[in-house]
């Protein structure tokens, strides 16, 4: 039997439909989070303390991650705690007065569609991969960061005029027709 994602018996199957290493989570959860599905301490899991009238809030902020804190006292309307909260590799914090009546309940959200350029790289990623989040082409080479990398090439060098397929036909060709620069007998 292989080895799964945590180095035990179990198959990556098992894995990819209950979560990784214990944290509980699926690894499509994990990649929509930004988590890492092999590590049970990245997750974004709220904890709380609280005082008196106040509550504080804490979870694990992935580096450009937007996240927007809610409230509830019935679990069906939700209202934000704040305003949105952009991750900075480190532990994200925020208090919120208890109400008054009611039984309150928290939730995390996590608004992984900001792409600031409009390139298809949402500014998260954009982080992780190097490209600049304000511009949506880094290398100046007419094709979008986003294209780019979901084509396999490097958005962080020209490389327009390359054929990474070697179908005769350059990159910037392959992006403008709509073909793919992998694929040979993509044109």
């Amino acid at each position: 039997m292989p080895v799964g994602d945590c180095g035990d018996q179990r198959p990556r199957s098992w894995h990819s439909q209950r979560g990784t290493c214990g944290d509980g989570d699926s690894n499509r959860h994990e990649a929509w989070a930004g988590t890492d599905p092999g590590d049970s301490n990245s997750n974004s899991r709220l904890s709380f303390s609280r005082n008196a009238d106040q509550i504080a809030l804490a979870w694990p902020g992935i580096a450009k991650m937007p996240y927007v804190l809610q409230t509830s006292t019935n679990l069906v309307s939700w209202s934000p705690v704040g305003g949105d909260v952009v991750g900075a590799g480190e532990v994200v914090t925020a208090n919120a007065t208890l109400p008054a009546t009611g039984r309150p309940f928290y939730r995390l959200r996590i608004r992984s569609i900001l792409d600031t350029d409009s390139d298809d790289l949402r500014d998260w990623e954009e982080f992780m991969v190097g490209t600049l989040e304000g511009s949506w082409d880094t290398d100046t080479d007419l094709m979008p960061d986003g294209w780019e990398y979901a084509n396999m090439l490097d958005p962080n060098i020209p490389d327009a005029g390359d054929d990474a397929d070697g179908d005769e036909v350059s990159n910037l060709d392959e992006y403008i027709n709509g073909t793919n620069p992998q694929d040979p007998g993509d044109f």
